[in-house]
């Protein structure tokens, strides 16, 4: 009795999460998961992929307690490496170039509810570290920040990977292993459940034939099947045998679902379903046969990469799509950028930055043409070493005039500003700068570093550098080459200071017609 109402249970969730099949694996695979849901303790799903590992977790979370708690699936192996810590567990704003707010990670979203992490064994090592503390304790902190929150998750990982050869090739923590896999459920491949394969073709097939309003096909003797790629051969059985004609054309309802030939070979081009038909030469008798293509019965029905990335110049960037079902066989894609002389995007999804801008990436599957963007903002180097608004060092005298407000002055240990916007020097103005007083080194070598660009046409774009003596005498001019890009360049220029030399003084000079911008400059004793 105790069985039976084991299998009835098994039966109802497998109707609840359309999982097709009766092999005794898959259903001891689903038993187990029922089994662990109310309790607390960690996961590990394990299987190829394809064979249906997101289902597991699923279950477990809706027979669990914390069933009306937030349910969240992360594809670790989608998100670049340079973004999980964030995206995980959140950050403060201003941690990185591009954090203009502070953001909350999924543990934090979490929190009372269940978190499943799919491919686990992608995870970079950094990011284990953390993932091991919130399994001991249930605390994080957010990337940016000093301060140790609290999480109550919990956590079911999958992974398609021998994480026995990652922890022996140095790739995986031994440690994480242990406290993830405190219970593992395996789910067979296809290929070990035969008796499950009709009994998903017949679903593949009623999904065809409602997606193209066609009747429903049954596989009986008059209906074959192949995967796209693959043949079948069609003969024709003419009667009388004696027949003095025996010649028969085939045709396709369909050749973009499925071709023949003219000795009755079946290829199949996409999945779909179509009909052949065989016609006699003589006296025009006709028999049609029900073909269903399938890429192993599995299409694509989406494809997901992130919305958007950041990338400083020069940078590249590894997008990872996302296609689901896991158990689609054709996962293959195509990538694209509408602007490749920002940023372009090789065949494997390597986003490379060009130049400043913003390009779209699209990736598109080849089964099914699923496709997603992502926006990639290609951004200025940060050139600061430290980002926030400080006050206090009165050794220092700022003279950017109206429009050079905001204008942040670091002296930890070099000498640095830059404004909170870009500066902006309008034609023929001259004498905004800065003023360097206390630490300046007489006889020294001093480079000025940052972005610039110019708007108008001129040849008098440029900074001047002037050094005075204790006495407050001017005691040398030296002038910065001239300014031409039209575009945010990164411009450099070294001097060396009179030995006598107590103050610096950094001048933007501009002739008419022309109007500099300049932003995130910094002074750097050499």
């Amino acid at each position: 009795m105790k069985q039976n109402l084991n299998m009835e249970t098994v039966q109802a969730i497998k109707q609840r999460f359309e999982i097709i099949g009766n092999d005794p694996k898959l259903n001891r695979a689903i038993e187990k998961a029922i089994q662990v849901a109310p309790t607390d303790i960690s996961v590990m799903v394990t299987g190829e992929s394809g064979v249906g590992k997101e289902n597991i977790p699923r279950i477990i979370h809706s027979l669990s307690h914390r069933k009306h708690g937030k349910y969240i699936a992360v594809n670790c192996g989608a998100i670049p490496e340079g973004t999980i810590d964030s995206e995980l567990f959140g950050h403060e704003k201003g941690a990185f170039t591009g954090a203009t707010s502070t953001r909350e990670g999924y543990f934090e979203v979490a929190d009372g509810g269940t978190i499943f992490l799919d491919e686990v064994g992608e995870l970079p090592l950094t990011t284990q570290v953390r993932l091991l503390r919130v399994l001991e304790n249930g605390e994080f902190i957010k990337v940016g920040s000093s301060q140790v929150q609290k999480t109550n998750v919990r956590i079911v990982a999958a992974t398609n990977v021998n994480l026995f050869n990652a922890i022996e090739k140095g790739k995986f923590r031994e440690d994480l292993y242990y406290r993830l896999t405190t219970v593992e459920i395996t789910l067979p491949p296809l290929r070990e459940r035969n008796e499950d394969i009709h009994l998903l073709f017949r679903k593949f097939v009623a999904d065809f034939a409602h997606k193209y309003k066609m009747p429903p096909i049954k596989l009986e003797d008059d209906a074959v099947a192949t995967a796209v790629g693959r043949t079948v051969q069609l003969k024709a059985i003419i009667t009388p045998g004696i027949a003095t004609n025996q010649a028969v054309t085939w045709a396709t309802s369909d050749p973009n679902v499925a071709t023949v030939s003219d000795a009755g070979l079946v290829t199949g081009v996409k999945a779909g379903a179509a009909f052949v038909t065989v016609t006699t030469v003589d006296g025009g008798k006709t028999a049609t046969c029900s073909v269903i293509v399938t890429t192993n019965g599995i299409p694509v029905s989406s494809v997901s990469i992130p919305a958007s990335i950041s990338l400083q110049l020069d940078k590249t960037a590894e997008l990872k799509a996302v296609v689901l079902p896991e158990t689609a066989t054709d996962k293959s894609v195509t990538w694209k950028s509408d602007k490749p002389s920002v940023a372009t995007v090789s065949a494997t999804g390597v986003v490379t930055a060009k130049a400043y801008g913003v390009a779209i990436i699209t990736v598109t599957t080849n089964d099914g043409f699923k496709t997603a963007t992502c926006e990639v903002s290609v951004e200025k180097e940060n050139l600061l070493k430290n980002n926030g608004f400080e006050s206090g060092f009165t050794n220092w005298e700022r003279n950017w005039g109206a429009e050079g407000t905001d204008v942040v002055i670091v002296n930890t240990p070099e000498f640095v500003y830059r404004g909170n916007s870009a500066l902006k020097v309008g034609p023929g103005e001259s004498g905004r700068g800065q003023i360097v007083k206390d630490g300046v080194v007489g006889g020294a070598s001093y480079t000025l570093t940052g972005w610039c660009k110019v708007v108008g046409t001129g040849n008098s774009v440029f900074f001047e550098v002037m050094c005075f003596n204790s006495a407050g005498e001017r005691m040398k001019d030296t002038n910065g080459p001239g300014f031409i890009s039209t575009d945010w360049n990164l411009e450099t220029y070294t001097f060396v200071t009179p030995p006598e030399t107590t103050e610096i003084h950094v001048l933007t000079y501009n002739n008419a017609g022309m109007t500099l911008y300049t932003d995130e400059w910094k002074l750097t004793k050499d």
